[in-house]
């Protein structure tokens, strides 16, 4: 399994991590890349592609919202999951997971629908429904209980995973 990631203030990366240790814990790998690095390091025969992103201005992140989050706070990459996602080359009918953070407020919007259907339109196959995981602001980080879900959906990931593998046999 494989977690591309991209974060602009650290809950993201945060709650990634974490859905990598609850992969692990049922001794599945899950290895979490920044996208900004994801170029020719994530593996073709990966079992799942997982992607996520924070939501920024009702949506996965763009170049002039990365542009607005520097300035505000730490950018890993000005590559984000959607520009990596548009040269990946995904296989038809992958499985894919998306996720992403967000505020907790009316009309906040979801960058894991749209990255749901960019996936789609790449020919990807989401094997989960879209995950959101609620940040404190900014800077105030994953809202308390988030780190707690984003352990357990990476086992359900990973459950999910192997009963697909199951009924492939």
């Amino acid at each position: 399994m494989v977690l591309v990631v991209e974060s602009m203030f650290g809950a993201t990366m945060r709650l990634a991590q974490l859905v990598a240790v609850g992969c692990a814990s049922l001794d599945a790998r899950c290895d979490v890349i920044e996208a900004g690095c994801a170029v020719g390091r994530v593996p073709p025969d990966r079992d799942l592609l997982v992607l996520a992103c924070p939501t920024h201005m009702r949506h996965a992140p763009t170049s002039r919202t990365r542009e607005m989050a520097a300035a505000d706070g730490i950018v890993l990459s000005m590559t984000g999951v959607t520009d990596w996602l548009a040269t990946a080359g995904l296989r038809r009918d992958e499985a894919i997971a998306v996720f992403d953070t967000r505020v907790d407020a009316p009309f906040a919007g979801s960058g894991a629908k749209e990255l749901a259907r960019q996936v789609r339109r790449a020919g990807g196959e989401l094997l989960v429904p879209p995950a959101s995981f609620v940040v404190v602001g900014r800077h105030g980080g994953p809202a308390p209980g988030e780190e707690d879900r984003a352990y357990a959906w990476g086992r359900e990931l990973v459950r999910a995973v192997s009963t697909v593998g199951a009924e492939k046999k």
